[in-house]
């Protein structure tokens, strides 16, 4: 798929730009609605994104089985049709499932597939699991190593705990190794990671994760950013991205700000602060709301049921607002 790819030296950038973490879509009984997923690609694909991200958390990949995420990759897949680049989620289980879910990717045509570190999600049980950088990077080469397709790590939280140099010395053995999708404020080790890995002579395919952020992984030279926010907002992602791209700083923040007028929003009236997942319940309503079949987050993700009077007035808040979200 080098048609779609970017070359910087002799790195191939799979993705420039924003890229939406896909809402799976379920049906009333809780089952992967398969009918509702072409809509749903379709809509990114004619809202300019540059790439889908597969079953992480926003994708309820952590919540569902193997078989599950294997559907929602392979007819993701299936309805995209090389249009835009897919990353897939494949870890947050046992090693031997990641490895099984990485090989289904690639055969579904996958263009990257990524993996958070072990016990990265333990907090939804209420467990601690303490970071281990050497236990993840043992579990990072074997599903790396298990194809030939580019291999971005998940670096979510404090989950790596590592310094640029410690980190980027640890993944020197990980096949594949091109690029990562990085979730926590700490922009300095971002922007450390990508200033070593050019300095080697090996650039990566860098994108930040936290959407109320997007302008400053731009400053720090992302290439681009993977967020939740993007299912409800995709064109103002990508003219934030474009607006960047062209210098434009003062209106790109701009349009960051009106990002984050939505994002402040979701996160008050979503309990966020109770648990970062609850926000599913409301991007999956708003969705509903706009004619897309993807039912409600599992049970897992959220630390309470929104109410339809909740569903109301979030919908009614972003009405409410002097600019359309979208």
């Amino acid at each position: 798929n080098l048609e779609r790819s970017y070359f910087v030296g002799t790195m191939v950038k799979v993705v420039l730009g924003p890229v939406p973490a896909l809402v799976t879509p379920f049906t009333e009984d809780d089952q992967v609605n398969v009918a509702a997923i072409p809509q749903m690609v379709n809509y990114f694909v004619d809202a300019g994104v540059k790439g889908l991200y597969l079953c992480g958390s926003t994708g309820s990949g952590i919540a569902m089985t193997m078989a599950e995420r294997k559907l929602m990759t392979a007819e993701s897949c299936k309805a995209n049709a090389g249009r835009i680049p897919v990353i897939v989620m494949v870890g947050a289980c046992p090693v031997d499932e990641a490895v099984e879910l990485a090989l289904h990717a690639k055969e579904c045509g996958a263009d990257v597939i990524s993996s958070t570190v072990p016990g990265a999600y333990a907090w939804l049980k209420d467990e601690v699991v303490k970071p281990d950088l050497v236990g993840a990077i043992e579990y990072f080469k074997t599903v790396a190593g298990a194809t030939d397709l580019p291999f971005w790590p998940y670096w979510l939280g404090g989950s790596l705990a590592a310094s640029a140099p410690e980190f980027l010395a640890a993944m020197k053995d990980v096949p594949n190794f091109k690029g990562m999708k990085y979730t926590t404020p700490d922009m300095y080790t971002f922007q450390q990671i990508r200033f070593l890995s050019e300095k080697a002579g090996e650039p990566l395919n860098l994108v930040t994760g936290a959407d109320e952020m997007f302008i400053c992984g731009q400053v720090m030279k992302s290439d681009g950013g993977i967020g939740s926010t993007y299912n409800l907002m995709p064109k103002l992602f990508v003219q934030l991205y474009d607006t960047f791209q062209k210098g434009d700083t003062a209106g790109a923040m701009e349009i960051q700000e009106k990002i984050n007028q939505v994002i402040a929003l979701l996160i008050e009236l979503c309990y966020c602060r109770e648990r970062g997942t609850n926000i599913l319940s409301g991007i999956t309503s708003v969705l509903r709301r706009r004619g897309f079949a993807v039912g409600k987050p599992r049970e897992l993700l959220l630390s309470r049921t929104f109410t339809e009077a909740e569903e109301q007035g979030l919908w009614d808040a972003l009405e409410a607002l002097d600019f359309k979200v979208e």
